[in-house]
């Protein structure tokens, strides 16, 4: 489940990149990804016989983290805009280190030799990424965003998981908390954001991919 929810989730670029291409931003993506993905989602659960009834608690729990998400995907596609996507997903994969380094300093949680030899490998691994092999460094505003994205993962993974909420359905908390990151866009619609509307069959078959794929199966998985 975690290798096929990594690998659904590693697909971001190839549906996010054909979208730019035709005329999209960012923001627009993310938003028409978690509207599509919603109602997937919410379908599923009603498919699986799961309510979607939540204790109001946990929706405040739920909101906190649909903040988190949307922030994550927003600072990598934007991330997009500033270097390859291969280096910025990759630059992405750093949030299990974060994700070990939060447990550990705020949950007391022993970090083994295993463990701590993997975050090296990691972190050595992106300082290879910084100069290409013609010499040219990473886009500083770029690699500022990839982390930042894998930093609200991280966080985001860590609360799922020591929240509450670990104890419900996750295609319940999945809804909730994709709802919750549209909720975001209301705001910034009344600030005179506009969204780039969908207008072709090609861009409905990529945000119904970039629905499906990094985030309803990655999710749930």
């Amino acid at each position: 489940m975690g290798a096929v929810g990594g690998a659904a989730y590693g697909l971001n670029p190839l549906f996010a990149v054909p979208l730019y291409r035709s005329g999209m931003d960012a923001s627009s993506v993310v938003f028409f990804r978690y509207l599509t993905a919603v109602v997937l989602v919410g379908l599923l659960a009603r498919l699986m016989g799961h309510s979607l009834k939540l204790d109001r608690k946990l929706l405040l729990v739920a909101f906190c983290l649909g903040i988190m998400v949307v922030g994550s995907s927003l600072t990598l596609f934007h991330s997009y805009n500033y270097m390859d996507v291969g280096i910025a997903s990759t630059i992405l994969y750093v949030y299990p280190v974060m994700v070990a380094a939060i447990l550990s300093l705020f949950y007391n949680e022993r970090m083994n030799l295993q463990t701590g030899f993997c975050i090296f490998l990691a972190m050595m691994g992106i300082a290879l990424l910084y100069v290409n092999d013609e010499g040219t460094q990473l886009n500083a505003i770029g690699t500022v965003f990839a982390l930042a994205s894998a930093l609200t993962y991280a966080i985001y993974m860590v609360c799922i998981n020591k929240s509450r909420l670990r104890k419900v359905p996750m295609v319940v908390v999945t809804f909730y908390i994709l709802l919750f990151g549209l909720v975001i866009y209301l705001p910034m619609t009344l600030c005179g954001f506009r969204l780039t509307p969908v207008t072709t069959v090609n861009q409905a078959l990529l945000v119904l991919c970039i629905a499906l794929f990094p985030t309803v199966i990655s999710f749930v998985c």
